[in-house]
């Protein structure tokens, strides 16, 4: 038996609609590895901001999706930080209240 904690992955970059548009390939990664859990390109109200996410696979810790979930994210955020993207896995709706950002952009390994 498991218990919940949502896991999701938020990604941010600069693009421009004139054609540069480097979200477009995170993007794609993403579809790759998690299909329809990866949300649509979002393009910020200004400064040229292009955002996606990557829902929770809602699955109970312990469970092998959880176990295949984590490994894909893992995969993800792998590709992730030999690029020039901001993002974020969030941990939240944690049985135990537990919310906090797992990983990001901004850490160094």
């Amino acid at each position: 038996m498991g218990y919940m904690r949502n896991h999701c992955i938020v990604v941010t970059c600069y693009g421009s609609t004139d054609g540069d548009m480097p979200i477009i390939d995170a993007h794609k990664k993403a579809i790759e590895l998690f299909q329809h859990l990866v949300s649509n390109i979002v393009e910020s109200t200004c400064n040229g901001m292009f955002s996606f996410f990557i829902a929770p696979d809602g699955s109970k810790e312990g469970w092998d999706t959880s176990d295949y979930g984590n490994c894909q994210r893992d995969n993800f955020i792998k590709w992730l930080r030999d690029k020039s993207y901001d993002w974020a896995e969030i941990q939240y709706g944690d049985e135990e209240g537990i919310t906090k950002v797992i990983r990001h952009s901004d850490e160094y390994e």
